[in-house]
């Protein structure tokens, strides 16, 4: 090779270094304000989210307060009794059961012997 092919072939390589670093800094230079005006858009809502938050915390809290004192939470009217439905077995008027039951019903043997058979007439 001779010295004219080896300058421009160096030349070519300064010049390709120059611009890459150039648009190198360019890129830095543009694209670093739209990152850093991004977080602080995320950072000033998520300030704003939680104040938010903490006043609606504070409203629920303020609410329950409210509920606690308020006339539902009062004491209730003395004048009611509770009803007497009769399902006790001292007032003798439980739901009615049916005493009698088929042998199928018993434990036992017998259950056992009446599904078998049961499952044997379905076949």
């Amino acid at each position: 090779m001779d010295i004219d092919t080896k300058i421009k072939a160096y030349r070519f390589v300064a010049y390709s270094a120059v611009v890459f670093s150039v648009i190198a800094v360019l890129s830095v230079c543009i694209t670093l304000p739209i990152v850093y005006n991004y977080v602080h858009t995320v950072k000033r809502q998520l300030h704003n989210e939680a104040i938010l938050c903490k006043g609606t915390a504070k409203n629920v809290w303020s609410d329950v307060h409210k509920l606690k004192n308020s006339a539902f939470a009062a004491p209730r009217n003395n004048t009611r009794f509770a009803r007497h439905a009769g399902y006790s077995a001292e007032a003798g008027g439980g739901p009615a059961f049916d005493t009698g039951c088929e042998g199928c019903c018993q434990p036992g043997p017998q259950a056992r012997i009446f599904k078998k058979k049961k499952i044997q007439n379905k076949f």
